[in-house]
C-alpha cells in the first residue's frame, strides 16, 4: 500500500508540473496525434513557427495543425484584412481571438501571418524610401606667370533625382578668368530641368536657366522652355535622347536695355558608358527665334569622363564646350570655345 502511495504521489506531481508547463506555454496539435510545447513566435506563408526546448524552432503547416493554445500575445492577420490580437486557440479548423468588436472567429487557413506586437505588419507594404541625389561637386583652377600672367577658376554643383517616373536635375556654375590684370571670363549660371515619364520612352519638360555674363554686360539671362522628350535609346549602358518644345527667352543689359523674344527649343543629348571607368557625354540645344530662324543660340558640350579612383567618389571630366550666338551684342565673339578638365567629386 505505501509502495502504491508513493506511486501515486509522483504520478500525481509530474502530472500536476506537467499540466502547469502546458499552462504556462504555447502548444500545437498536430493530425497524426503529436503536441509540440514552446512559444509561437509567428506565422506567414501557411506556415507557423514553434520555438521549442527540445529541437530549437519548428515550423508546421497550418492545414496540419487540428488544435492550439498560443497564450503569447500576437497579431493574427487574415486574408480578408482582419486582425485578431493577443492570445488565441483553435480547434477543428477554427482560430478564436479577439478583434476590434471583442471575441472574434476565423477560419485558420485564413491566416495570412502572425507577428509580434511592434513589430511591422509583413502584410502591409514599407513606403518607397524617398529618392536618393545624386551630387556632384566640381572644380578646375589653373595659374599662370612669366610672358603674361593669367588666373582661372571654374566648377559649380550639380545635383540629380532620378526615380522610376521622373527626373529632376538642378545645377549652378561658375566661371572667371583673368589675363594680365584684364577679365576675359566672368559668368554665373544656376538652373533646373525636371522631366516627367508619359511612357517608356516618351516624357514632357520643363526647364530654366538664369545667367549673368559681366563680359557681354548682361546683367540678367531668363531661358524657360517646356515641350515633350524622346529616348530613341534607353539603356543601363546607353542613352539617346530627342528633345522639341518652346522657350521664352528674357536678357536684361547693363546699358539698361531689355529685350525678350519666343523660340523652339531643340535638344539631342547621348550618353554611352565605355568601361565601368569611362564614360562619353554629349548635349547638343539648338534655340532659333520663332520670328527669325537667323537669331539663334547653339551650345554643345562633349565630354569624357574617366573614374580611376578605386571608390568610384572623384573622377576626372575632360571636354569641350562652345557656345555660339549668331547675333552677340556689340563688341563680342559670336563663338566662344573652352577646353575644359573638371576634378569631380560623387557626393
Amino acid at each position: 500500500m505505501r509502495g502504491l502511495k508513493r506511486v501515486g504521489c509522483v504520478l500525481g506531481v509530474c502530472g500536476a508540473w506537467l499540466a502547469t508547463f502546458h499552462a504556462n506555454g504555447d502548444w500545437i496539435e498536430t493530425a497524426n496525434g503529436s503536441r509540440l510545447v514552446g512559444e509561437v513566435k509567428g506565422a506567414a506563408d501557411g506556415k507557423i513557427r514553434l520555438q521549442t526546448d527540445f529541437a530549437g524552432e519548428v515550423t508546421v503547416s497550418l492545414s496540419q495543425v487540428t488544435a492550439m493554445e498560443v497564450a503569447t500575445s500576437l497579431n493574427w492577420g487574415l486574408a480578408d484584412g482582419r486582425l485578431l490580437t493577443g492570445a488565441a486557440a483553435a480547434r477543428d479548423g477554427v482560430l478564436t481571438g479577439t478583434g476590434e468588436a471583442g471575441p472574434a472567429e476565423a477560419n485558420l487557413a485564413a491566416v495570412a501571418a502572425a507577428w509580434p506586437p511592434g513589430e511591422p505588419n509583413p502584410l502591409v507594404a514599407p513606403p518607397a524610401p524617398p529618392p536618393a541625389w545624386e551630387t556632384e561637386v566640381i572644380l578646375d583652377m589653373a595659374t599662370k606667370s612669366g610672358n603674361s600672367d593669367r588666373t582661372s577658376a571654374g566648377g559649380g554643383i550639380r545635383s540629380l533625382r532620378k526615380t522610376d517616373h521622373d527626373r529632376l536635375l538642378l545645377y549652378g556654375t561658375f566661371d572667371y578668368a583673368e589675363e594680365n590684370d584684364q577679365e576675359t571670363a566672368n559668368t554665373i549660371a544656376a538652373g533646373a530641368d525636371y522631366e516627367r515619364n508619359i511612357s517608356d520612352r516618351l516624357a514632357w519638360y520643363v526647364r530654366e536657366e538664369l545667367k549673368h555674363d559681366e563680359l557681354a554686360r548682361l546683367d540678367f539671362l531668363s531661358t524657360t522652355a517646356a515641350g515633350l522628350g524622346y529616348y530613341f535609346i534607353k539603356q543601363d549602358r546607353h542613352e539617346l535622347r530627342g528633345r522639341v518644345g518652346l522657350l521664352y527667352r528674357y536678357e536684361s543689359f547693363e546699358d539698361g536695355e531689355d529685350t525678350s523674344d519666343i523660340g523652339l527649343d531643340l535638344g539631342l543629348n547621348h550618353l554611352y558608358v565605355l568601361r565601368d571607368w569611362a564614360k562619353l557625354a554629349t548635349s547638343l540645344t539648338w534655340t532659333p527665334s520663332v520670328s527669325d530662324f537667323a537669331d539663334y543660340r547653339l551650345n554643345h558640350e562633349t565630354s569624357l569622363e574617366l573614374l580611376p579612383g578605386a571608390d568610384r567618389n572623384w573622377s576626372l571630366r575632360l571636354g569641350v564646350a562652345n557656345d555660339y550666338n549668331s547675333q552677340p551684342p556689340d563688341n563680342t565673339e559670336k563663338l566662344d570655345t573652352t577646353w575644359f578638365s573638371h576634378l569631380v567629386w560623387k557626393l
